[in-house]
């Protein structure tokens, strides 16, 4: 339990570094967490690492592929690396799951500014 909070600790004092490696312990004790592989990609995120958060997202997403909870992180790397088909994805995805949660104005917000139709990205 200490490593878990530690951990949270350090991601929020961008201590990404740190994060990232008591996540990897902690990662094989608990081979199957969502939760560990969702701080994982917070922590690559933090450290400007888009191709590899990117991939601890796409594994996230195939594990649950209804989570919202981070996904507003993963739409900015999608947006970032302007990958629409993704964004467009992950965006009905959400509308899918659940419309009214704050993770998916976010990501629809994202979908529609990477379309350049910039008035509807700011409805969301």
């Amino acid at each position: 339990i200490v490593g878990f909070f530690r951990a949270h600790l350090a991601l929020e004092l961008q201590q990404n570094q740190e994060a990232a490696a008591i996540l990897e312990d902690l990662s094989g004790m608990f081979p199957d967490s969502s939760y560990i592989l969702a701080q994982k990609a917070l922590a690559q995120y933090n450290l400007r690492n888009f191709d590899e958060a990117q991939d601890f997202f796409e594994v996230l997403t195939s594990k649950d592929p209804h989570r919202l909870h981070n996904m507003d992180t993963y739409s900015n790397i999608l947006y970032v690396k302007e990958c629409k088909a993704e964004l467009s994805h992950l965006a009905h995805t959400a509308v899918r799951s659940n419309k009214y949660r704050p993770e998916t104005c976010c990501i629809v917000g994202n979908y529609y500014s990477l379309k350049a139709q910039h008035e509807r990205a700011v409805v969301y």
